[in-house]
């Protein structure tokens, strides 16, 4: 393999890896209120155990009927408590005590449970899906795919009532419910016939819950400064691929301010986001599914979104706490309600695109020009392939054939320029024997020789440049793909993961890697045989270079999605087979090297405008003159 073709292999190299390393005041707040809760609660047993105390001496020192002491003790307690409450709650306090009930709203897609404490989501199951369970082993996922439903979670609203210090925590509060067929209306009693609602509603082949929140008569208690809800929303995200790695880096806060490109918090980092402008969603995404409360009525009033990552190891295995703060205009006269709509499904892009404001972004196909390559180039085909051929595994290898038949023009001349070289190899060794070690000399005049037979020593880089974007988008597109996950090809289970077949102390073994990394040093043989203009054999890095690339390669792989390493190792194959096609089936040597010397004889006899690689051997020369001339200069 000649010097060019090296740099093309180094170039390819840095593309690669520049791609792979590129690729809690809530929380707080919620707490305080939690503390501060259990201090209320214990202050009013407190005093219910004083006052039960001071009725049982008055028990032992009268002749009231017991029956008499138990009631004034039971309304007693009440009062206390009641008096308590409103400190913290306000026109709430009433509905501070209760038994708390779960509801459930369910569809042909999705299972949602609801609980009558803050009227909100507890978690949602999602059919026609199945996930894994932290360091599963098996080979077919079993455990149902559940979103939101970690008891840690917050969703819940801090409403501002006059006189009071701080807003009152729905969370903690119980409401009042309606059920219908496939809606569910929660009212949190608020004292003179005010409530604060919430409704909810499911129809059917939908991942969508119609949702809607409203104050009635509430005008007066709101605070004066009153500008809307603020809503709180934690989740603790539980893994449910098999592959953690790729699930964590993946999973983010995805937003839209409106007006604005929809984008995201940073993945692999603690990130926290102001957003003082308005806002049209708020998504909680995974690898594969995500959580979206998108606004109907008009946006959120401004949000924020942050990331905390989670210690390795935390007590319940969770990959990331993702936290949304949003302002909700909710009209304090009850003229309206606020409406907005979940999404509880699968990043499948297509179904999200039927929602408004581009809420199919969450499905991260890579940034800039290789997101575009993969959104409309890549999963076109295969949605075209994959209504062909039954085998997910298939439509990959059927994609590689159509890469490389798109290739085969350019793969054509890298290998001509292969053989042309091979042609003019007895010129270039015997420059060795007139030149010996002078390395600069026998490059200047292997330039000129190329120059003299039109030969462009850099054409053997060109396809192996243009397959790099397609293969740095595919590095993004598989763990991306909803369509690949669990789908199995060969001994490969989950195309979305990788296929390791094997662990050592090191980590597992990926086969197609593997496959792949054999390939490769294959191929690099050839090609070196095929490109070898001698020069190697001077250098020793150009000599073992091609070999050490694939070895460096096969570490960042190894953990892949085996639907990108299947991929790479079936374009190997092809580029192989496509390679021993053309140089042996398809060219001639013979009539290569006529067709050169009729080349240098055109060049010769027409004027021209120098190449390239001619200026580069002038000024070569230019460069050998001044050396010669201040050598001769320093003898004399």
């Amino acid at each position: 393999m000649n010097k060019q073709s090296t740099i093309g292999f180094v170039l390819l190299a840095v593309l690669v890896f520049a791609w792979t390393f590129v690729m809690q005041p809530s929380r707080q707040q919620i707490e305080a209120e939690k503390q501060r809760q259990q201090h209320l609660l214990d202050s009013l047993a407190k005093a219910e155990q004083d006052s039960l105390g001071r009725l049982q001496q008055t028990l032992d020192t009268s002749s009231v009927n017991v029956a008499t002491v138990a009631s004034i003790s039971q309304d007693s307690v009440k009062s206390l408590r009641l008096q308590g409450y409103r400190a913290e709650y306000g026109v709430f306090a009433e509905a501070v005590e209760g038994a708390e009930e779960t509801f459930v709203l369910e569809n042909d897609l999705i299972k949602a449970t609801f609980s009558n404490r803050g009227g909100r989501v507890t978690g949602v199951e999602l059919k026609s899906f199945k996930g894994y369970a932290l360091g599963d082993t098996v080979q077919t996922a079993t455990l149902p795919v559940r979103l939101f439903d970690d008891p840690k979670n917050a969703f819940t609203y801090l409403i501002p009532l006059e006189g009071l210090s701080r807003p009152v925590n729905t969370q903690y509060l119980y409401g009042q419910v309606e059920k219908g067929d496939r809606q569910l209306v929660f009212r949190i009693p608020a004292g003179s016939g005010g409530y604060f609602e919430q409704t909810y509603a499911l129809r059917d082949g939908q991942y969508a819950l119609d949702y809607s929140v409203r104050l009635v008569g509430l005008e007066n208690a709101l605070s004066k400064s009153y500008s809307g809800l603020n809503l709180i929303w934690a989740d603790y995200i539980t893994p449910i691929e098999k592959s953690l790695t790729y699930e964590q880096s993946m999973t983010t806060v995805n937003y839209r301010i409106s007006e604005d490109s929809p984008t995201y918090c940073d993945c692999n980092k603690g990130d926290d986001q102001n957003l003082e402008v308005p806002v049209d969603w708020m998504a909680h995404t995974q690898q594969f599914f995500t959580t979206a409360l998108l606004a109907r009525t008009s946006p959120f009033a401004k949000g924020r979104a942050a990331i905390e990552l989670l210690p390795a190891g935390n007590p319940d295995n969770d990959l990331k706490k993702l936290y949304t703060e949003l302002s909700v205009p909710v009209a304090k006269n009850g003229s309206g309600a606020f409406q907005m709509q979940f999404y509880f499904g699968p990043n499948d892009y297509d179904i999200l695109s039927t929602y408004e404001a581009d809420l199919e972004s969450v499905v991260h196909y890579g940034w800039s020009f290789f997101g575009a390559i993969n959104k409309y180039l890549v999963r076109p085909l295969f949605n075209l392939l994959s209504g062909l051929v039954p085998s997910f595994g298939l439509c990959i290898i059927l994609l590689t054939l159509l890469v490389k038949t798109a290739m085969y023009p350019l793969q054509y001349k890298m290998i001509l320029s292969g053989v042309k070289m091979q042609v003019l190899r007895p010129q270039i060794n015997k420059l060795k024997e007139k030149y010996g070690d002078d390395q600069q000399r026998i490059s200047t005049e292997q330039m000129k020789i190329f120059g003299e037979y039109g030969v462009n020593p850099l054409g053997g880089c060109l396809p192996a440049l243009l397959q790099t974007p397609i293969w740095i988008a595919l590095y993004r597109f598989f763990p991306a793909s909803i369509d690949f996950r669990q789908e199995s090809f060969l001994w490969a289970n989950d195309l979305v993961s990788a296929d390791h077949i094997f662990f050592t102390p090191l980590g597992g073994v990926s086969l197609f890697t593997v496959f792949w990394l054999i390939s490769m040093l294959a191929y690099a043989k050839y090609s070196a045989s095929l490109n070898d203009t001698g020069m190697a054999a001077n250098n020793p890095a150009l000599q073992y270079m091609p070999y050490i690339f694939p070895f460096v390669f096969f570490f960042a792989l190894n953990n892949s999605a085996s639907g990108l390493t299947c991929y790479m190792f079936f374009s190997n194959l092809f580029n192989i087979g496509m390679t021993l096609l053309i140089k042996n089936v398809l060219i001639d040597e013979n009539k290569v090297r006529e067709q050169l010397e009729a080349k240098k004889k055109e060049l010769q006899s027409q004027p021209r405008k120098k190449s390239f690689a001619e200026r580069l051997e002038e000024m070569q020369r230019d460069q050998l003159k001044k050396e010669e001339e201040k050598r001769k200069n320093g003898k004399k």
